[in-house]
């Protein structure tokens, strides 16, 4: 099998990546053509503006419209920097008997003897090159054939040219026009254009993936609480599907809800001023509790969530309140239940009774509580108690009934 491979972040993917991937198919006589989104660029900072995971499924959209053009996710969970040549060792080692053709721009073939090991790169598969079709194309075309026979003439390898239609296009000028509100439909496949836009990438103020808030919250949060963090996200999900609540919804307010706790007391109560963010009585004498609405607070100001239901979930997760959204009721049971947790009297039952009867669970994790405060002579904040009785009630009702 002819297998051609084009690399590159793809951040995002337009027409011209697509053209140039089926011009080299048909030049090179290619049974297909893999467009290979790297994880991790090896000479970039990470900054890119979409996740690894939005640009590989921006790439899978784009390519279904050209024929023997496809997408590899060889590179996607790749999570440290991977030089070219270590990448296509390693899939030609995948591959045994296929004729690999790597591809690439001339600007790239002119550098290619400062890559890293450009010996094992030319080793294990051909090398294409795209040249530019225009007024200059003879001009190219002699440059490219020079800087052939150097590099062959040092390092071997087998080489292949392919005439390209000239185009200025870059995916940072993309990147830039959809900030500025400019269109850019005339540059991108429609479907990739489509899937840009359901999810706001690139715009001024963008939600940020899942995949890079974790990213941070991990790099923020002490290991513990880390561990504990990603507990409450498995077991919301778990819960959202047992009660029919947005399984992505409670999963980012699971990742988000302790996401203030690398602050200390006094940071929080300072943060709140600061912010005007409030301090209630409770607070005051118990000022890690503030972490709940300073959380909200961070991640809509910080991590783009604004999405109100998730916030009042992430506020409320510690205290609880009246009239709890399913959301809201799917964060307070995972944030006391998850598999890390272990101290809590009657753990095992209400772990039970949250699958069964998500409000009875709720009584139980707060009639527990409030028990813990008084017989430690601590100030019990009033929302507890407001939320308890309410619950309770609806409790004992059903009971009745």
């Amino acid at each position: 099998m002819k297998i051609g491979i084009l690399g590159g972040t793809f951040d995002p993917p337009h027409r011209v990546h697509f053209n140039m991937a089926a011009t080299a198919r048909q030049t090179l006589g290619l049974d297909v053509v893999y467009l290979m989104p790297c994880g991790t660029p090896p000479h970039k900072d990470g900054s890119h503006a979409a996740s690894r995971f939005y640009r590989y499924e921006m790439c899978r959209l784009g390519a279904m419209g050209y024929l023997g053009v496809e997408v590899s996710d060889f590179e996607i969970y790749q999570l440290t920097p991977n030089y070219s040549y270590s990448t296509l060792e390693r899939f030609a080692a995948e591959h045994p008997g296929d004729d690999i053709t790597f591809l690439m721009g001339q600007d790239s073939l002119n550098m290619l003897l400062k890559w890293v090991h450009p010996e094992r790169l030319v080793k294990a598969v051909k090398i294409g090159v795209f040249v530019r079709g225009d007024e200059s194309y003879d001009k190219l075309m002699r440059e490219a054939n020079e800087q052939i026979e150097r590099i062959t003439s040092s390092i071997g390898g087998h080489f292949s040219l392919i005439r390209i239609t000239p185009s200025d296009l870059s995916a940072t000028q993309i990147r830039e026009s959809i900030r500025s509100g400019r269109d850019v439909s005339g540059d991108l496949v429609p479907v990739v254009c489509d899937f840009i836009k359901s999810r706001g990438l690139y715009a001024d103020k963008m939600e940020m993936d899942y995949t890079d808030i974790e990213k941070i919250i991990k790099k923020k949060l002490k290991k513990s609480r880390y561990r504990h963090t990603i507990g409450v996200c498995y077991t919301a999900c778990a819960l959202a599907m047992r009660y029919d609540v947005d399984v992505d919804d409670a999963r980012l307010a699971g990742l988000l809800h302790d996401c203030a706790k690398s602050m200390d007391d006094n940071e929080l109560t300072r943060f709140c001023k600061k912010h005007d963010l409030g301090i209630t009585k409770a607070e005051e004498k118990s000022p890690h509790l503030l972490h709940s609405k300073v959380g909200a607070y961070l991640a809509k100001k910080e991590f783009g969530v604004d999405d109100d239901e998730i916030l009042h979930a992430i506020a409320v997760h510690t205290t609880g309140c009246p009239e709890m959204s399913l959301l809201d009721m799917v964060i307070f049971v995972a944030d006391y239940i998850e598999p890390n947790r272990y101290e809590a009297p009657r753990l095992t039952e209400i772990r039970q009774m949250a699958f069964r009867d998500i409000i009875s669970a709720i009584v139980m994790i707060l009639d527990d509580t409030i028990f813990y405060v008084r017989e430690r002579g601590m100030y019990m904040d009033p929302l507890t108690e407001e939320t308890y009785v309410y619950y309770k009630k609806i409790v004992d009702e059903r009971e009745e009934v």
